[in-house]
């Protein structure tokens, strides 16, 4: 093997038709890879040259890179073809592992995981000196059904940037995976920048049956998810103090949901974590779309949601924060059929703008005292509100009858219930004339 090249400064994007000669130091030099494409010159001066059929020399490289204790990988050319995933073992790190790819497309065709991020937990512990790994500007694509793209096992402090994955298609199938399983294994403080996850039977997946996803940040992130299936799901313990900004969720087709997050009862569940300028937008009218869904008893706080497909209608806001259960505060929705409100939309207003016919909006069965709705007609058509089985509607100090809806049919009549607690609403404030079932 010819003497390794080496690179002056390790966190900096390299050009493809380039191959460094400066040192990270003394002790963490720079392994080059050059792909069955790369220019003669390139493959003439790297350290392993693949032939573009099963690129084993990518692995070799990182084990070579983490046998030196840290170091870089640059790849340079165009394509790379492996059918058996790569894994970054950080355990062994005394330094960072770089590794550099840009403009370099990574095709995957084996089964599992193609690239995987593994633990550097030891004994229980995680070290919080270092970022372990560093992987910027590439291209990964799935050419096999029912794989996964990017795995981050159990880890802090690594960084993932400017990367595109797509092609990762089948059932259970994710462009990116943060796992974690057991005692002692947790997420924190890994960071995310300016990926394109599109193109893959589902997005992102926090999966985790134990751990802690601590103070994790991403900027600038687009998610989608096929017919069917999920853009960002959340199964983790305790997801807390993390940041997420920029980020959009798409559906390509019907059935999707866009943003699950989870059914997770820990006490400190979400506390001090923030959406930030969250976009749903499919531009094109699928069905069934659940722009969020939240089985548990917390939310995150989500500031600056534009939803224009889906359940929630348009200009979604979470508000709340730490400590706090979280209600969503919708401006407004127009409703054109049957629909159920939930807690969670406390404080929105709804109109039957664009009816065709009576249309019934049930509130909730568990609201709390002093939820609130507004509602407004738009369409003269009847506007029902049913309190439910357990419940009456009282208006200007007389109650309706149990279990019987309230209804109005002209443009401009408007009611604001607040909640009792107890099953009942209180009418606020009412214009027009609401008249009960009979």
């Amino acid at each position: 093997m010819m003497l390794v090249p080496q690179i002056k400064v390790a966190d900096e994007l390299y050009k493809s038709n380039t191959v460094h000669t400066h040192p990270i130091s003394k002790d963490y030099p720079l392994i080059t890879v050059a792909a069955y494409d790369a220019p003669a010159r390139l493959r003439a001066r790297a350290n392993y040259t693949c032939n573009g059929t099963n690129d084993i020399e990518l692995q070799q490289a990182i084990d070579e890179v983490e046998a030196n204790g840290g170091g870089g990988i640059q790849c340079v050319g165009n394509t790379f073809n492996f059918a058996s995933g790569l894994v970054f073992s950080p355990l062994n790190l005394s330094s960072t592992l770089y590794f550099n790819a840009p403009g370099v497309t990574f095709n995957y065709s084996g089964s599992g995981v193609a690239i995987t991020a593994n633990t550097n937990v030891v004994n229980g512990n995680q070290t919080y000196t270092w970022a372990k790994i560093v992987m910027d500007g590439f291209r990964l694509t799935g050419t096999s059904s029912g794989t996964t793209g990017l795995l981050v096992r159990a880890s802090n402090l690594h960084i993932f940037r400017n990367i595109k994955i797509d092609g990762f298609t089948g059932a259970g199938a994710w462009a990116i995976e943060l796992k974690s399983v057991g005692s002692g294994e947790w997420l924190e403080q890994n960071y995310f920048e300016q990926i394109y996850a599109t193109g893959n039977s589902n997005g992102i997946y926090w999966n985790s049956d134990y751990a802690l996803f601590m103070n994790n940040r991403i900027l600038g992130m687009a998610i989608s998810a096929t017919a069917g299936n999920t853009a960002w799901k959340n199964t983790t313990c305790c997801p807390y103090g993390c940041v997420f900004i920029g980020v959009s969720a798409s559906p390509q087709g019907d059935n999707v949901t866009c943003i699950d997050f989870g059914n997770d009862t820990y006490a400190r569940a979400w506390y001090g974590t923030v959406f930030i300028n969250i976009v749903i937008d499919s531009g094109l009218p699928y069905t069934g779309v659940t722009c969020f869904t939240n089985a548990g008893p917390h939310n995150p706080l989500l500031i600056g949601a534009e939803v224009s497909t889906g359940a929630l209608g348009s200009g979604a806001v979470l508000w709340g924060g730490t400590a706090r259960d979280t209600y969503l505060n919708r401006a407004i929705t127009h409703h054109t059929a049957y629909h159920v409100l939930t807690v969670k939309e406390s404080g929105s207003v709804h109109t039957n703008l664009g009816a065709g016919g009576a249309i019934t909006l049930a509130l909730p069965q568990d609201a709390v005292s002093g939820c609130t709705f507004k509602f407004g007609v738009m369409t003269a058509q009847e506007l029902r509100i049913n309190p439910g089985a357990a419940g009456a509607i009282y208006i200007n100090g007389a109650k309706q009858t149990d279990s019987k809806y309230i209804t109005a049919d002209d443009e401009a009549e408007s009611i604001q219930l607040i909640a009792d607690g107890n099953g009942d609403w209180l009418a606020l404030s009412a214009v027009g004339t609401w008249t009960v079932e009979t």
